[in-house]
């Protein structure tokens, strides 16, 4: 992996790993500047970890340090990288959809449906009260609202329910949520962010 500067084309730090991310060799100028090394992750000086979005990566034990985000249906091994296969096995495509819970200053029930990666690049989606129809809220007997589809941008909430599915299916899948964004055409009287997000998981694919 090479670090290049894009004003004269030269390389300013160069770095060699073995299959499961240790160094092997490093060369250049900016070492201490390269901020993203093995597998294109954020790397921290200080714990020499690989930060992954949702985990960190200690490439000494070519294992994770804390435990998959999504339990047992990511493998009985909750520590392994890649099945313990680097050179062979990837996961490159983001082959997922999920339920994610509250992150930033979303209230505690909140809860998001999303496309992607958990681990990497991700879109969210939930819904939410339209400020055009404040009394719309009914706090006592139950809450009735009038929303629109929005896209989630506090993300990293913990994932609530989890399911695998094709390249083909997350594409048809964001393209609908993309169409319905801004739109309270798929909400409804008693419609809530979390009678929302599940009902979108229900509906798709997996």
């Amino acid at each position: 992996m090479t670090m290049v500067n894009t004003a004269t084309g030269e390389a300013q730090a160069r770095f060699e790993y073995d299959p499961f991310g240790q160094e092997v060799r490093a060369t250049g100028p900016a070492l201490a500047h390269a901020k993203f090394r093995f597998s294109s992750k954020y790397f921290d000086g200080e714990s020499d970890l690989s930060y992954y979005g949702y985990r960190f990566y200690n490439p000494d034990t070519g294992r994770w340090v804390n435990r998959d985000p999504i339990g047992e249906q990511g493998g009985v091994n909750l520590y392994g990288f890649v099945s313990n296969n680097p050179v062979n096995a990837t996961d490159p495509l983001g082959l997922h959809q999920w339920i994610e819970g509250p992150s930033g200053s979303e209230p505690t029930a909140h809860q998001s449906f999303n496309v992607g990666d958990p681990s990497g690049q991700y879109s969210s989606y939930s819904f939410g009260t339209d400020p055009l129809y404040p009394g719309n809220w009914r706090l006592n007997g139950g809450i009735v609202l009038m929303g629109d589809v929005y896209e989630d941008f506090e993300k990293g909430g913990p994932i609530e329910k989890f399911k695998e599915t094709t390249p083909e299916e997350d594409a048809t899948t964001l393209e609908r949520l993309r169409h319905m964004e801004g739109s309270s055409e798929d909400g409804y009287g008693g419609e809530t962010c979390r009678s929302w997000s599940q009902r979108q998981f229900d509906f798709g694919p997996g």
